[in-house]
């Protein structure tokens, strides 16, 4: 697992947020409480944030598993990483933006995420995808079909990415759904 000053933890009934934003907002608000004479506290503002930035993620979480077509699935534990933890996590080395762990129902998004951004996105509709699969009971830990789930989730993904508006290059799209990358 991540290392507490590492990660950021993101339960389904919360969210995510990346911890330098958070240190900088509550940065920010101190300086702007302070300069207009009032009392401070820091921590207090920077715990409200956590929980809203928590509920946000709760909240496309529950929207992109509606997408998904599964809105009765319970939703993963979701943690926003710094990009050398995943690494660790994923144990494939550097590049993954994302990690599902079937066993303990859990995403691990890279650092930052951006909620707003279509791509960063696409990858949580992808690893929500795995999260689907295992709970069909398709997904294991070293699962034989890896390149079908694979392949599944890159087309869940793509599908993604065009109803919103991406254009996808044909090259691009035939590589990843022939090997099903």
């Amino acid at each position: 697992m991540p290392s507490e000053a590492a990660r950021q933890e993101v339960s389904p009934s919360e969210g995510s947020v990346h911890p330098e934003n958070a240190r900088s907002r509550a940065s920010r608000n101190v300086s702007t409480a302070a300069s207009a004479g009032a009392p401070v506290d820091a921590e207090a503002m920077t715990a409200k944030f956590h929980r809203l930035q928590r509920h946000k993620m709760r909240e496309l979480v529950l929207s992109l598993l509606i997408w998904l077509g599964a809105p009765d699935l319970p939703p993963p534990q979701v943690f926003v990483v710094a990009p050398n933890e995943l690494e660790k996590i994923s144990g494939t080395g550097a590049g993954a933006a994302a990690v599902y762990n079937c066993n303990f129902r859990t995403v691990f998004l890279s650092a930052p995420f951006d909620a707003e951004n279509v791509w960063k996105r696409s990858v949580l509709v992808h690893e929500l995808e795995h999260h689907k699969q295992c709970l069909e009971g398709r997904f294991r830990l070293f699962p034989e079909n890896l390149r079908e789930l694979e392949g599944s989730a890159y087309a869940v993904q793509l599908h993604y990415l065009k109803k919103h508006g991406v254009l996808i290059d044909a090259r691009l799209e035939e590589l990843l759904t022939r090997h099903g990358l």
